[in-house]
């Protein structure tokens, strides 16, 4: 199940070994971004779903969302409450002592969600976005999405083995 929802062609990349000090001092940097389950839902902007990762540790969340952005009569509230209770269960817990750094597209509905995110979670909070021109520059955050989307093509095709059925994307899984 694994070779066939998580199968693709890449190369492995050598990354330099940094001095542990130096990794211990960093300040923590989260990524996030939206992703799509499929093609068509992405040339639609449909059923996003928004993915969030801890570079140092490679933790991931991931959370349908139904709509980019906060939305009008803070209906997303649920959202930014969801992401803080994650951060806090990796160690990050805001306050006074709190540092992170939290880096997402320049897009303004995921910048949106940054800035509620920040306000609500607290503590010494550095707001990042890629450089001007420098479009491959969240490419970690681009693998992370990928990662959930055949981590559920993997249980799909589980269960459609084992149940014997055909699911469809309007489905829930």
């Amino acid at each position: 199940y694994c070779v066939m929802g998580r199968g693709r062609n890449q190369h492995h990349r050598r990354q330099e070994k940094k001095d542990e000090q130096q990794k211990s001092d960093e300040v923590p940097r989260i990524s996030f971004d939206y992703f799509f389950m499929r093609k068509e839902d992405e040339r639609s902007s449909a059923n996003p779903l928004i993915v969030m990762m801890d570079e140092k540790t490679g933790e991931k969340f991931a959370r349908a969302t139904g709509r980019k952005g906060l939305g009008e009569n803070h209906e997303m509230d649920w959202l930014v409450k969801d992401m803080d209770s994650e951060l806090k269960a990796w160690g990050h817990a805001g306050g006074v002592d709190g540092h992170i750094i939290l880096k997402c597209g320049g897009e303004p509905a995921i910048e949106a969600v940054r800035d509620a995110l920040a306000k609500y979670h607290g503590g010494r909070v550095i707001p990042e976005g890629p450089p001007k021109n420098e479009s491959q520059s969240n490419g970690r955050i681009e693998e992370a999405g990928k990662t959930v989307r055949e981590f559920v093509r993997v249980i799909k095709e589980q269960i459609e083995d084992k149940a014997q059925v055909k699911m469809e994307c309007a489905d829930a899984l």
